[in-house]
């Protein structure tokens, strides 16, 4: 692992989201051509609430990466940076930090809508924080997702939980 790519770590960990973004921008004038930096430049923007920045970080990334490359790889770059956006939000959620978190995943979703597990975690999110409501059930298109979801692509433990949850939060009647 590059050393540059330690320090990275270590200011992330040290939420030092600046820094690292500085890192990150050396790595892609060094290589520009290595398109995980442009998935982790756009995280560390979206980590600081820089969320068109990121976009369009990921964006030019794509861009700049995508001549000669095929459909396949384009899928390949969109389902990488899902998994960078998802090791994140997991990251986030574990140190306890729910908004950023609850961030993180949004973008995923922006950009793999089938992506089920992330789409629950993100609504348990909103439960924690006390930010659900009944739009966002509307507008993330919650039941059709679960509608045309595989069984087996459901976290039956995860969706339990948050049905739970749900339940807890708002209930239908009051007694």
């Amino acid at each position: 692992m590059n050393d540059w790519h330690q320090q990275a770590q270590h200011f992330l960990a040290a939420k030092d989201y600046n820094q690292a973004a500085k890192l990150y921008e050396q790595a892609i004038s060094d290589e520009p051509e290595a398109i995980a930096h442009y998935w982790h430049l756009g995280l560390m923007q979206l980590l600081q609430k820089q969320e068109v920045e990121a976009q369009s970080t990921w964006l030019v990334g794509m861009s700049e990466c995508e001549s000669g490359n095929s459909l396949n790889q384009v899928d390949r770059w969109t389902s990488d940076l899902a998994a960078v956006l998802e090791i994140e939000a997991t990251r986030q959620e574990s140190v306890g930090d729910l908004e950023l978190a609850w961030l993180v995943r949004r973008h995923s979703h922006e950009i793999d809508a089938n992506n089920i597990d992330n789409l629950l975690r993100m609504m348990q999110l909103s439960i924690e924080l006390q930010t659900l409501a009944e739009s966002d059930l509307l507008d993330l298109q919650v039941i059709e997702a679960l509608q045309h979801a595989t069984v087996s692509s459901i976290n039956p433990d995860l969706l339990m939980e948050l049905v739970t949850a749900a339940l807890a939060y708002a209930p239908c009647y009051q007694l």
